[in-house]
């Protein structure tokens, strides 16, 4: 069990990334958390195997086995949940931050096009007319060849989805609790 509480203490002392090479990081970190849960399986199963043995056999402190077992079957459990959970925290939080990244490498693309734009002067002869348009036209076509990065951003994140699917759940949640309520009270109505 101390171990487990060893993990478990390292995973729970992390914050969350506020940057994406942090979120980078912590959804590695994460996984190695996985890994050494993983190889730590082995051992565990051993030892609830080996205290089953015992109880099984009828050993003379075997209430003390079975509080033990339950122990650690149960720490066992919430370190692999905590674990479950994080990941998916984790892993929504690298993709906010992309998101973020992303939204943040367009502003400056569009700042720096905005500045070259703003930073010409009126033209005030054919050739600086061609030039003006020239320059133009390249603007359009780079704006046209952005536009595939504009449309990723509008994207739902995975926090976003996840919202989307629980609230859709709660609305389930509700018509069964509602149709609970009204099966009740029709019950109520028939005794009267």
């Amino acid at each position: 069990v101390a171990l487990i509480q060893d993990i478990l203490s390292r995973i729970l002392a992390e914050e969350l990334a506020r940057d994406l090479t942090g979120a980078e990081f912590q959804r590695q970190t994460n996984l190695e958390h996985k890994l050494e849960i993983e190889a730590h399986k082995a051992s565990y199963l051993t030892l609830k195997k080996d205290g089953k043995k015992l109880l099984t056999n009828g050993h003379y402190i075997s209430d003390s086995i079975q509080e033990r077992l339950d122990s650690l079957d149960q720490a066992w459990s919430n370190l692999v949940v905590v674990c479950d959970k994080r990941k998916k925290l984790y892993e929504e939080n690298l993709d906010l931050r992309r998101l973020l990244s992303e939204i943040g490498d367009l502003q400056t693309w569009l700042s720096d096009r905005e500045s070259v734009m703003s930073g010409q002067r009126e033209p005030s002869s054919l050739t600086e007319v061609e030039e003006a348009l020239k320059s133009h036209e390249d603007f359009s076509k780079a704006v046209l060849a952005a536009e595939p990065r504009f449309e990723a951003i509008k994207r739902l994140t995975l926090l976003e989805q996840a919202w989307k699917k629980r609230r859709e759940q709660e609305r389930g949640h509700r018509k069964t609790q509602e149709s609970i309520l009204n099966k009740e009270r029709l019950t109520d109505l028939k005794r009267k």
